[in-house]
């Protein structure tokens, strides 16, 4: 039995990986024949709305009615101040765990890379009781396993997919040169470490492009680098492969899991006190045979080709047919 419409808040005038995967959400379930709808977070709703998703069949509502048999999803950032009614079933999407009020002070202890965050406050602590009265979509395997260790609570899977009609495989390896595109919001300390040690090479930001701009970007670096925390599956790295640039990433968060970012054990760093000079000895082996490391990620850049229809599908059976646990 469906819902009788599914409500899915979010940040209107945001443009990153969540928005655009709640505005898919929203799209995949109306192609479902589920009634659903976006509604803005209060403190966005003085936002434009972003031009570049107006591809998705995403309207929105002014709020959402609290009746039997609707569903509220609640990104895990707008969760400690938002949960819906008395009525409503209420999801809670957990597009990242790093990144969550609940979770956000963990790492301070575990990551030599993390910068040092405040304690959630009194009203953002977590909950056991509320997090197990609810429904958990998890965005990646990472927050999968997060909630099922930290907190017993099973998920069902939902991740997103990315966008392929931006990409072409761009140059062919041999022609990219000695380019590594970053995202300079990630990682930014490491990253100027690992820039410091090869001066021969030519590293550039992604900073202050459009969507196309980034996309010709990739398609002539030779890689990208991605050495952040991961909180979920980003959305660059997995744009970054289809523009035929090699993604290296760091094993933190989602990057730790083969699910998740299955790229081969050459193009993952360790996240040690050592993650530079081991991010630069990767970068300097691939630069020096790029056709043969591109080659290595050719199933998955075949794997993003595909997430389109697997996404499909997690939104049928959990959100229209109601199987849990997945």
């Amino acid at each position: 039995m469906s819902f009788g419409h599914v409500y899915v808040f979010y940040p209107r005038g945001l443009r990153t990986g969540g928005p655009e995967a709640l505005h898919q959400l929203v799209d995949s379930l109306r192609r479902n024949g589920q009634k659903a709808s976006l509604v803005p977070h209060p403190a966005s709703v003085g936002n434009e709305r972003v031009p570049d998703y107006d591809k998705y069949d995403a309207p929105e509502s002014a709020a959402v009615v609290d009746a039997p048999g609707n569903a509220v999803v609640v990104p895990e950032v707008y969760l400690h101040g938002l949960g819906g009614g008395r009525h409503l079933e209420v999801f809670c999407w957990w597009l990242s765990i790093d990144n969550s009020p609940y979770f956000r002070a963990d790492w301070q202890s575990r990551d030599p890379w993390q910068v040092t965050i405040e304690a959630p406050t009194q009203n953002e602590a977590l909950d056991v009781a509320r997090m197990r009265g609810m429904r958990h979509l998890t965005q990646s395997h990472y927050a999968w396993s997060y909630l099922f260790t930290r907190m017993g609570v099973t998920g069902s899977t939902l991740t997103d997919w990315t966008d392929t009609s931006r990409f072409d495989g761009g140059l062919p390896a041999a022609e990219r040169g000695r380019t590594v595109a970053y995202n300079p919001t990630k990682a930014a300390v490491i990253t100027e470490l690992v820039k410091a040690e090869m001066p021969d090479v030519e590293f550039v930001p992604l900073r202050d492009m459009t969507p196309d701009e980034i996309a010709g970007t990739l398609s002539r670096s030779a890689i990208y680098l991605d050495l952040g925390h991961h909180p979920g599956r980003d959305r660059l790295p997995r744009e970054a492969a289809l523009a035929g640039a090699t993604v290296v990433v760091a094993r933190r968060g989602s990057a730790a899991y083969h699910v998740d970012v299955p790229l081969p054990r050459e193009h993952r760093v360790d996240a040690t006190t050592e993650l530079p000079d081991l991010a630069a000895a990767r970068i300097r082996a691939i630069l020096d045979d790029p056709q043969h490391h591109s080659d290595l990620q050719k199933d998955y850049r075949a794997g993003i080709a595909d997430e389109r229809a697997a996404f499909e599908e997690q939104v049928r059976r959990v959100l229209v047919a109601h199987e849990y646990g997945d």
